[in-house]
């Protein structure tokens, strides 16, 4: 997770209007099933971490707390799951030796977006698979 977003800000903040408290154990009921499952575990220790050290935040600095948060905990900033999706799809379905279809590709990089909320352009996979039985891919 680079940062919490407006889209896990909104879900939190349901939950702390309904509740008044940032407890990950009375707020997270209210929105963890319509959290990605790499940035759920981030969300309930930054809650914690909220709720323990006595921290409100608001939509005007909700960012800046959150980076406070990962610097007071270590907890690092990449898209490390993201690469790691992206990498698997390369190697399972973009190898040299299945020269997986472009039209497929598209049904992967939904899959990615699907499983990890980021989005990953197609040709960035199709550039990992071979232009062999399938059709070529325009240069652009």
């Amino acid at each position: 997770m680079e940062k919490l977003g407006d889209r896990n800000y909104a879900l939190i903040y349901q939950g702390v209007k309904s509740e008044g408290s940032y407890d990950p154990n009375l707020i997270m009921c209210y929105f963890e099933e319509q959290l990605y499952v790499d940035e759920a575990n981030t969300v309930r220790d930054f809650l914690q971490w909220c709720h323990d050290t006595n921290t409100n935040f608001g939509s005007g600095n909700y960012e800046i707390v959150f980076s406070q948060f990962c610097k007071a905990t270590g907890v690092v900033l990449d898209e490390s799951i993201f690469d790691k999706a992206v990498k698997h799809v390369q190697e399972t379905y973009c190898d040299a030796h299945i020269s997986t279809p472009y039209m497929l590709l598209g049904d992967v990089a939904d899959l990615i977006k699907l499983t990890t909320g980021k989005e990953v352009d197609w040709k960035v996979l199709a550039k990992h698979s071979r232009k062999g039985n399938w059709r070529s891919l325009p240069e652009n």
